[in-house]
C-alpha cells in the first residue's frame, strides 16, 4: 500500500508548521511507528512517524520549509507499488495551495501596488520597477507580497513580503523548487537592496525610502512620519521603529532627509534612551499573544481566597513518593468541578457548553513561553493516576516531544505560581473555556482556635471566570466547595 505523508495540525490554532529535519533518506526501509521527520508549529515541536510499513519512496519538501497543516511532505509506499497517481495528486494540491495563499502566474499578476499610508495605486506605471544601473529597460514587476512566475512562497514569507512592501518577484528562493521562505524576505530586506530577474534593480514599490521593517511602517502611520525623509540606523540603511519614533517625538534618527538631497547627520538617542535589543514576536511567543488578546476581549472577573491547607499537607506526606500537593488539588478540583459544571465548559457562538469529561489543563512554563498540556478524564482517576500521567505529560512538553492530542481538548485549565511565591494573581482565561484556577503560595497565617491563637497553613486560590456565562456568586460557591473538598483531603488519596 502508498500513502502521503501530510503536515499534521497540532491544535485548533495551528496555521503552519516548519519541516525542521528529515530523520530519513529516500529508499530507506520503514516500519509503522519509526519517525520520519521532526516538525515545529507555533506552540511545540512533534515527530511525523510512519503509519505502516514500506520504503520511503519519495520526499516532497526539504527540511526549512514552513507550510500550511496537509500539506504532502513524501511518500510511504512498497518498494515495487507505482507512486505515479500520489505523485499527480501532489502536484495538483500543490497548485490549489498556490492559488488558495495568493499565488499568481506571471501572465495574472495584478499590477497594484501599496505606497507607506496603505493606499492602492492602480496602473501599469506604478507597478514598474526602476532601471538597472547599467541602464537596462524597466521591467514590469507583480506587487509587493505576490508570487513570482510560479508562486511558490510560504505563506509566511508572503505575509513578510507584503508587510515590508517587497515584490516577491524580487526574492530569490531557497526552497524546495525555488521556493521563496521568510528567511530569504528577511535576508533581502537587510541586505537593503534586491535584484529583479536580468540584473534589473528593484525599489520598494512606491516608496524611495530606505528599506524599513513593518513595524516602524506601522509607527510611522500612527505618528504622521514620513519615512522618506529618514535614512535608517538597521542593517543596510533599513528604517526601525526607533528611527521613526525619535523623529515623531521632535529627535531625529541616526540621520534625517532635511530637503532635497541634503542630509544632516545627528546623534541618535536624543529622548534620553539606548535601544538595547528589539525582539519582535514569532512562533510560540506571537501564537500565545494572540490567543490572550482575544482572551482578554471576556469580561474577565477574579475572585480570591484563602483556604487552611493543614489537611491537605497531610495527605500529601502521607500519599506515595509519587503524589504531590498539584496532584491531590487537580482531584479536588475535579470534585469541584463535579459539584458546579457551568465552570467545566466553554463558551463560543453565544453557546456555553457544559462537558462530562474533566479535561484539565495544567500550565507548563517551558522556554519560549506557557503551554497548557491537558490531563484528560481526572474525575475517572485516582490521585496516582493523575500524578504518574501529570509527570508524563509534564515531561513530553518540557522536552518539546508533546504529542497533537496533548494540547487539545480542555474543559478548565489551572495555573500554579504558588511554587513562585506569589501571593495572588490575575489568571487569564484559556479560550474558549469559561475559567480558570491559580493556585498562590502555601504560608502561615494566625488563626483563632480554641486554645487560643496559633499559626496554621493556607493556601490561596485566584479564580478568574467569564462573567457572560457564570457570576461573583457562582465562582464564591466554587471556592467554598473546594475548601470544604481539602478539608478531606486525605479522603481524596
Amino acid at each position: 500500500m502508498a500513502y502521503i505523508v501530510r503536515m499534521p495540525k497540532m491544535g485548533v490554532e495551528m496555521q503552519t508548521g516548519i519541516l525542521l529535519d528529515w530523520h530519513v533518506e529516500e529508499g530507506d526501509a520503514v516500519e509503522d511507528g519509526d519517525v520520519l521527520a521532526e516538525i515545529e508549529s507555533e506552540k511545540t515541536t512533534a515527530e511525523v512517524t510512519a503509519r505502516e510499513n514500506g520504503v520511503f519512496r519519495h520526499r516532497v519538501l526539504e527540511a526549512g520549509v514552513e507550510v500550511p497543516p496537509g500539506t504532502a511532505l513524501g511518500v510511504v509506499a512498497d518498494a515495487e507499488a507505482a507512486i505515479d497517481d500520489l505523485l499527480a495528486d501532489i502536484e495538483e494540491e500543490n497548485g490549489e495551495v498556490d492559488a488558495a495563499t495568493g499565488g499568481a502566474s506571471a501572465d495574472t499578476a495584478a499590477t497594484a501596488v501599496t505606497d507607506d499610508q496603505g493606499q492602492s495605486h492602480g496602473g501599469s506605471e506604478s507597478s514598474r520597477v526602476a532601471q538597472s544601473s547599467a541602464g537596462g529597460p524597466s521591467t514590469e514587476q507583480p506587487a509587493a507580497g505576490e508570487s513570482t512566475g510560479d508562486g511558490r512562497a510560504t505563506p509566511k514569507a508572503r505575509r513578510r513580503a507584503s508587510e515590508a512592501n517587497l515584490p516577491l518577484s524580487s526574492v530569490s528562493g531557497s526552497g524546495p523548487k525555488g521556493a521563496v521562505t521568510e528567511a530569504d524576505v528577511t535576508a533581502t530586506l537587510d541586505s537593503g537592496s534586491s535584484s529583479a530577474p536580468g540584473g534589473a534593480t528593484v525599489e520598494r514599490a512606491g516608496s524611495t525610502a530606505a528599506p524599513a521593517t513593518p513595524r516602524a511602517r506601522k509607527r510611522a502611520s500612527d505618528l504622521g512620519v514620513d519615512l522618506a525623509t529618514l535614512s535608517g540606523s538597521g542593517p543596510g540603511g533599513a528604517i526601525r521603529a526607533a528611527d521613526v519614533e525619535s523623529a515623531g517625538e521632535g529627535g531625529t534618527s541616526a540621520t534625517q532627509q532635511t530637503s532635497g538631497d541634503e542630509v544632516t547627520s545627528v546623534s541618535s538617542g536624543q529622548d534620553g534612551r539606548t535601544l538595547v535589543e528589539e525582539r519582535p514576536l514569532g512562533g510560540m511567543r506571537s501564537t500565545i499573544a494572540r490567543r490572550l488578546s482575544g482572551s482578554w476581549e471576556a469580561p474577565h472577573v477574579t475572585v480570591d481566597r484563602r483556604v487552611d491547607a493543614e489537611a491537605l499537607l497531610r495527605a500529601s506526606s502521607a500519599a506515595d513518593d509519587v503524589v504531590s500537593v498539584s496532584d491531590i488539588l487537580l482531584k479536588a478540583v475535579s470534585v469541584t468541578l463535579g459539584e458546579h459544571p457551568a465552570f467545566n465548559a466553554t463558551f463560543e457562538d453565544d453557546t456555553h457548553r457544559l462537558y462530562e469529561e474533566h479535561n484539565v489543563g495544567v500550565a507548563v512554563d517551558v522556554d519560549a513561553g506557557l503551554v497548557t498540556p491537558v490531563l484528560r478524564d481526572v474525575e475517572s482517576k485516582t490521585v496516582t493516576e493523575i500524578a504518574y500521567e501529570r509527570g508524563s505529560l509534564t515531561e513530553r512538553v518540557q522536552g518539546g516531544r508533546q504529542r497533537p492530542g496533548d494540547l487539545q481538548g480542555g474543559t478548565f485549565t489551572v495555573s500554579n505560581l504558588g511554587v513562585f511565591g506569589v501571593d495572588t494573581f490575575t489568571p487569564i482565561i484559556n479560550p474558549p473555556q469559561v475559567a480558570i484556577l491559580g493556585v498562590n503560595a502555601i504560608r502561615e497565617d494566625p488563626a483563632r482556635t480554641e486554645t487560643g491563637i496559633e499559626f496554621r497553613r493556607t493556601i490561596g486560590f485566584s479564580l478568574s471566570f467569564d462573567h457572560r456565562v457564570v457570576d461573583g456568586a457562582d465562582a464564591a460557591r466554587f471556592l467554598d466547595t473546594l475548601a470544604t473538598t481539602l478539608e478531606d483531603a486525605p479522603d481524596l488519596v
